[in-house]
């Protein structure tokens, strides 16, 4: 699906497209047209979305100081954590890898 960014001033009665010239024109003809056209409008996070009462995690230190090359196998294990949007809702993937032989030692 083609995305684009359509930015509304005045509420939704002038917006401003990439182009020289200004349409005016409502935001409901706007989300219609860009319906019709298979056009989705991103949206831009703001500042003043973000919460500010969240409290801080803590910041564990790093015991492999960057270092990903082992010398021997399993002395040094590495994980990451993946989410991806399903139709179904969110999907995690998490792996555990040995950094010696870079095999996937297990998933979740």
């Amino acid at each position: 699906m083609k995305e684009a960014s359509v930015l509304g001033e005045h509420r939704g009665s002038m917006l401003k497209l990439p182009f020289k010239f200004d349409i005016h024109c409502s935001r409901k003809r706007v989300a219609r047209l860009m319906q019709e056209a298979g056009i989705k409008d991103t949206h831009i996070v703001s500042v003043k979305d973000v919460p500010t009462n969240v409290p801080k995690r803590p910041i564990y230190p790093d015991l492999v100081e960057r270092n990903f090359e082992a010398d021997a196998p399993n002395t040094l294990w590495v994980g990451d954590i993946t989410q991806h949007p399903t139709s179904e809702g969110w999907l995690y993937l998490a792996v555990v890898l040995d950094a010696f032989s870079r095999k996937v030692i297990g998933f979740f």
